[in-house]
């Protein structure tokens, strides 16, 4: 329901026809309004104004389509008016126009020779021009939370190490803004943090569905700033994030690659801690920890309450083998998953990537998924540390006593005269002409292929055709159903700031879904840094990353487990 509006003009460098309009109404008639306006809606920010909820701005709004947007309004409400130029808030306007500035792309070729043609009367471009038909439709993602809806507290299985943070997390969800805020989590990979996080945001969007909601990695965070900054719309960014209800920022840890940055997100976090507005924040590590992180938000991430995710014991392993069996329809006997729990204890993320493994090589080779077919995958897929460890409490084998040889006694023999026979020459049998065998191509090339991208460190081409050749080495091995493509290959330079994005658009621009990288040698960047930047910015495109580590390299089970992702990638598209 729409309560009063005003729509004044706001005339910009680059577009004398801009209007500004503020209104107060809900999300869903807000909605119809950027809908109606199509392409030239600006995004709906909170205005400094308490008279209203919300404000756009609508780029080159000639007058026919002043006037259907004037009618709409109207219709909604008749408590509003259109003003005229001279008119409105003189200091809002002032204070918005030092950082608003048009996006080009929002100024179509019209209004560009209106400008350069001002002092011209144009009386028959407004008769000509034909009545407002909706654009292109542009719907504003920004207040849809980019939430999993299956991270929820039903699907969170509780067991010792996380039974604390399950229980800081639901009572936030109960009582946002008032109840542990901030809410910092911390943990290793793979150990829940964002499930339980996403499923804060999703209880709450689900109890108020007009709630503004928003979860973001750090990387998109770093990534929307920059944005903001290079096209001059700050203060719609910050009035973006300012006027939140809930806002989950998962790893920011990572918040340390952009200082400048952390002066944003400081002030962003204050203002939204001042007014009760929730805060859920994850990292890798307790925030004293942090490094390159201010002092004053580490302090701030204190503020409420801290909780870490510890690694799950063998019978909450037990359990969510059982729920992701159950979830993935996967028939598995019960000493099977106790099995897989009981050799699997660094994450979950790593549970559950074993067992959908196992279901897709069982099905890819017709065999049927038991004790032995698990028993001879462990040894394929777990790192050779790990297969040590569990030699380690095996008892040591008997060795059984050797048979003590008798002495014999040493004898001179003759030596033997070849024989007059021995002496002839065997003369070999004439040759017969034999066809020439046919040239029969290599099995591995007779594989679908699969096409994905491939990275790898410069200088180390070497290592980049030994990283193909023992993948090549593990499908036939195993006997595989696909062969790897490479799309096209590229180096990347890792001896200086990796900016992440490179390779993710690199995919999209060569419309491929896969990517396959060798990371950077050991000494320049943490792999557990590399690998999770890199995967956020892939996720967030929709590129699967497969990453060699370069410690790796030689390392046959990391090979195997790669491919049988990709087996499950291509079989859920």
């Amino acid at each position: 329901m729409i309560k009063k509006w005003d729509l004044m003009p706001s005339p910009c460098d680059r577009d004398k026809n801009r209007y500004k309009l503020l209104i107060s109404c809900s999300d869903i008639d807000l909605a119809e309004i950027v809908k109606l306006a199509g392409s030239d809606a600006g995004k709906p920010f909170t205005p400094l104004s308490q008279d209203y909820n919300f404000a756009m701005y609508i780029y080159n709004l000639s007058d026919v389509k002043k006037m259907a947007v004037e009618k709409f309004l109207k219709e909604k409400c008749p408590v509003g008016k259109v003003d005229i130029a001279g008119e409105g808030s003189d200091l809002e306007e002032i204070l918005e126009n030092v950082a608003e500035t048009t996006p080009s792309e929002s100024v179509s070729p019209e209004v560009k020779i209106e400008e350069s043609h001002a002092v011209q009367n144009q009386p028959s471009k407004i008769a000509e021009e034909k009545p407002v038909v909706p654009l292109t439709e542009k719907t504003d993602n920004f207040w849809k939370p980019k939430l999993n809806i299956r991270y929820i507290f039903d699907e969170f299985i509780v067991g010792s190490g996380n039974r604390f943070v399950q229980a800081a997390a639901w009572a936030v969800s109960q009582n946002p803004g008032k109840t542990y805020n901030p809410l910092f989590i911390y943990g290793g990979v793979g150990l829940g943090k964002t499930h339980i996080m996403q499923s804060i945001g999703n209880t709450i969007k689900n109890r108020n569905p007009s709630a503004k909601v928003l979860y973001i990695t750090t990387e998109k965070f770093i990534a929307e700033v920059i944005e903001a900054v290079r096209n001059g719309t700050l203060l719609e960014f910050r009035e973006h994030y300012r006027s939140l209800d809930l806002l989950l920022v998962d790893d920011i840890q990572f918040l340390s690659e952009a200082e400048s940055t952390q002066e944003e997100f400081f002030h962003t976090f204050n203002i939204l801690h001042e007014n009760q507005k929730q805060i859920v924040m994850t990292s890798d590590k307790p925030p004293k920890k942090l490094a390159g992180i201010e002092d004053r938000l580490k302090s701030r991430f204190e503020w409420g309450l801290i909780a870490d995710i510890k690694p799950p014991d063998l019978e909450t392993r037990v359990a969510i083998l059982k729920k992701k069996a159950q979830n993935e329809q996967i028939e598995v006997d019960d000493k099977i998953l106790i099995y897989i729990a009981s050799k699997l204890k660094s994450n979950i993320r790593e549970l559950e990537g074993f067992l959908k493994r196992i279901k897709a090589y069982s099905a890819m080779l017709n065999l049927p998924m038991n004790m032995d077919l698990v028993k001879e995958l462990i040894g394929e897929l777990l790192p050779e540390t790990e297969l040590e460890s569990m030699e380690l409490h095996l008892p040591p084998k008997s060795v059984p006593a050797q048979p003590v040889k008798e002495s014999v006694p040493v004898t001179s023999a003759k030596p033997v005269m070849p024989s007059a026979e021995a002496k002839k020459t065997i003369s070999p049998a004439p040759s017969q002409s034999v066809p020439p065998k046919p040239v029969v191509k290599d099995e591995y090339d007779l594989l679908k292929p699969v096409e994905v991208a491939y990275f790898y460190p410069e200088k180390h081409e070497k290592d980049f055709e030994k990283m193909k050749e023992l993948f090549r080495e593990v499908i036939k091995k195993h006997k595989l159903k696909f062969r790897l493509v490479g799309t096209f290959e590229k180096s990347y330079d890792f001896d200086k700031k990796i900016n992440y994005s490179f390779f993710a658009q690199l995919c999209e621009t060569n419309n491929v879904s896969i990517m396959v990288l060798l990371g950077p040698p050991p000494g320049f960047i943490a792999e557990d840094d590399f690998n999770n930047m890199l995967t956020e910015t892939c996720d967030a495109h929709n590129i699967s990353a497969e990453i060699v580590p370069f410690a790796d390299l030689a390392k046959q089970y990391k090979y195997l487990n790669i491919a049988l992702d990709i087996t499950l990638i291509k079989a859920e598209n």
